[in-house]
């Protein structure tokens, strides 16, 4: 019986460490960026593929009327509030202060992620919902110049997630978007300790064994081979 409940907990640990690394928060997200207009701007005939009018249309226009352009109707009204958000935002993209809890938010880009029902975006969800691609545009003034942010909604779904690669699509950094994978060590570790801490058999004389390394050997092989099929 000892050696039942031995593998039992071990099985117990690995399924418990694997579901763990798995798990996904798909709550929906914001991704926040700067944007650079006339970069983007000149992007326009660049575009793989066949590029329509309205593309030549904006890479025409001069640089003002193209942003004008672009935000109509996008565009976040100026608080103090989102001020004071945006130069926030502003100083973590361009990694000038040590804001350690919005460096964790920094992701590829550089964009910073925040989720949906946190503020200020709970009060503009309605607007990213309904919007163009779901962009919305913050102006902000820096160096008596005005800049931008764009605020982009994104939503996952199980089904976003493919056998066995998981999600390719644009996520937030990886200790966000699966919050539990730093701590899916540890039902493994106690699981291991669990195994070698109940006592093993003793040896009879005149008793045919397999030595002990050989069963752990085996035990380790197996466990490999499930955790392989159950984390598909």
């Amino acid at each position: 019986m000892t050696e039942l409940w031995r593998r039992l907990i071990l099985v117990a640990g690995v399924t418990l460490t694997v579901c763990m690394f798995l798990f996904a928060d798909l709550s929906p997200r914001v991704s926040v960026e700067s944007v650079d207009f006339k970069k983007e701007q000149k992007h326009q005939l660049h575009f793989m593929g066949f590029i329509s009018e309205h593309r030549r249309y904006l890479a025409s226009l001069p640089l003002k009327s193209y942003i004008k352009k672009v935000v109509a109707e996008r565009e976040i009204e100026k608080s103090a509030a989102m001020s004071a958000f945006a130069a926030r935002v502003d100083a973590a993209l361009n990694r000038s202060n040590e804001d350690a809890p919005w460096q964790n938010r920094l992701g590829r880009g550089p964009r910073l992620w925040f989720k949906l029902r946190s503020p200020p975006f709970r009060e503009l969800a309605k607007r990213l919902a309904s919007s163009y691609q779901h962009f919305l545009y913050l102006p902000y003034e820096k160096d008596g110049k005005r800049h931008y942010l764009r605020l982009k909604r994104h939503t996952y779904t199980v089904d976003d997630f493919a056998l066995g690669t998981g999600y390719r699509g644009m996520t937030p950094p990886t200790r966000l978007f699966y919050p539990l994978r730093g701590w899916a060590w540890l039902p493994l570790l106690m699981s291991l300790l669990g195994y070698f801490w109940l006592p093993w058999p003793k040896k009879e004389e005149d008793t045919l064994r397999v030595s002990r390394s050989t069963i752990v050997l085996g035990d380790v092989v197996s466990l490999l081979f499930f955790a392989l099929f159950f984390s598909l």
